[in-house]
C-alpha cells in the first residue's frame, strides 16, 4: 500500500482495480472493495495496521460488477450513487449478464440470484459531501464509465479518486460506458484544482 498524501494511501496491486483509504480522526473511509475474497481479507488486515479505528463507510465508485461484487464481504455501510442502488435491486437483463460474466471469473462460480446484501444504504444523485475529523470529502457524479460513476475529491490534499473514469497502463474497460458522458467527465476532471489523480486502475498520476 502506498501513502499518496498526509493520511491517504492506495493499494494498486489487487486483481481487478485500485482501492483506497482515507484517514480521519473520527474513523476510516475506503474507496471501492477488492473483487478478490482473499484480497478483501489482505485489505481489511492492510487498513487495520495503518490505523485501528472503526471503518465508517466504504465508496463504490460506481455500479461496475467489479466495484460492487465484495459488497457483502466487508460488513460497514456502503455510499454510492442512486444508479448502484437501482441496479441491485431491481437488475435488468443486461446488467445481470455483465455482472454473472465478470463473477464467474472471478470467483469461477454462478453469482446470487438476489443482490440484496450488496446494495449501499446510503445513495446520492448528484452531490454529497462528508465532514470526518476535520475533513471534507466530496463525492460527485460524473457518469461515463457506467452510470453511476462518481470521482471522490479530498480538496485539502487536491486529491481525486476518479474510480474507473481515469486509468493508467492499461486499456479501459467499455462495457458499459457512455463515450460522450465519459468524455464530458473527462473535460471536468480536468478543471477541478487537484494534483495527484488516483486512478481506477495503475499507478497514481497527475493531470
Amino acid at each position: 500500500m502506498i501513502r499518496v498524501a498526509e493520511g491517504v494511501y492506495v493499494e494498486t496491486r489487487f486483481k481487478g482495480g485500485n482501492v483506497g483509504l482515507i484517514d480521519t480522526e473520527e474513523g476510516l473511509l475506503l474507496v471501492d472493495i477488492p473483487p478478490n475474497p482473499a484480497d478483501v481479507k489482505l485489505w481489511q488486515h492492510q487498513v487495520m495496521e495503518v490505523g485501528n479505528k472503526p471503518i465508517l463507510y466504504a465508496i463504490n465508485t460506481d455500479d461496475h460488477p467489479l466495484r460492487v461484487m465484495s459488497n457483502n464481504l466487508l460488513k460497514v455501510p456502503k455510499i454510492a450513487h442512486q444508479a448502484v442502488w437501482e441496479d441491485l435491486a431491481t437488475p435488468k437483463a443486461p446488467y445481470r449478464q455483465i455482472f454473472r460474466e465478470f463473477y464467474k471469473a472471478y470467483r469461477d462460480q454462478e453469482p446470487p440470484d438476489n443482490f440484496g446484501d450488496l446494495m449501499p444504504a446510503m445513495a446520492f444523485s448528484r452531490r454529497m459531501s462528508l465532514y470526518k475529523g476535520g475533513r471534507l470529502i466530496r463525492l460527485i457524479a460524473l457518469g461515463g464509465t457506467t452510470p453511476a460513476s462518481i470521482v471522490v475529491h479530498i480538496p485539502g490534499e487536491k486529491l481525486l479518486f476518479t474510480g474507473a473514469l481515469v486509468v493508467t497502463n492499461t486499456h479501459p474497460d467499455l462495457c458499459m460506458a457512455d463515450s460522450a458522458q465519459w468524455l464530458e467527465a473527462l473535460a471536468y476532471i480536468k478543471k477541478l484544482s487537484v494534483k495527484l489523480i488516483i486512478p481506477g486502475s495503475g499507478n497514481p498520476c497527475g493531470k
